[in-house]
């Protein structure tokens, strides 16, 4: 076999390795970037009252487990007001939420 013959067959080769390389890359781009696509989640936090430090330290660490995962969480204050803690809920709602983290002031009349 010539010298030209082989080089032409190296040559192809090298051309085929790359181009199996470049269509790897390629598809372990695609799947990479698909797994690493997450919503982000919007939370909702609503306590009986935020000046209790037991409300204050459940929220510090719910917040900061949400947080951990891209998430967020939004915390609302009814000071010990139902109808507020109903009104604050139905914001929430509004604003899109996707789970909300309740601990009523009257679990009767918690809307």
């Amino acid at each position: 076999m010539g010298m030209k013959k082989r080089i032409e067959r190296v040559s192809v080769g090298i051309l085929f390795i790359c181009l199996l390389t470049i269509s790897a890359c390629r598809g372990a781009d695609f799947h990479s970037t698909k797994s690493l696509e997450r919503k982000t989640y919007k939370f909702g936090a609503t306590y009986m009252q935020m000046n209790n430090p037991y409300f204050q330290d459940m929220n510090a660490h719910l917040e900061e487990l949400v947080e951990v995962n891209g998430d967020v969480l939004i915390c609302r204050d009814p000071s010990q007001d139902q109808e507020k803690q109903n009104q604050q809920i139905e914001e929430m709602i509004d604003e899109g939420v996707d789970g909300i983290f309740l601990n009523p002031v009257n679990y009767e009349t918690v809307k």
